[in-house]
């Protein structure tokens, strides 16, 4: 399938680091938060989401 192929790689130096370029430490307690509150979304999309499901699935069957 790969017969007479040929894959070109081309090499790329990674770029100095500026040295007294600094991380700002990380806010523990807004990543908390954050983390937080997007499991708090996915849990309340989910049981929206099932809540209607049973809805629509007793409604169909409930005429039939």
């Amino acid at each position: 399938m790969l017969t007479n192929r040929a894959f070109l790689v081309k090499m790329v130096k990674d770029p100095k680091p500026i040295e007294n370029q600094e991380q700002p430490p990380i806010d523990y307690h807004e990543l908390a938060k954050v983390v937080t509150k997007s499991v708090s979304t996915c849990i309340a999309v989910y049981v929206s989401a099932d809540t209607i499901r049973r809805v629509v699935v007793y409604a169909i069957s409930a005429k039939f």
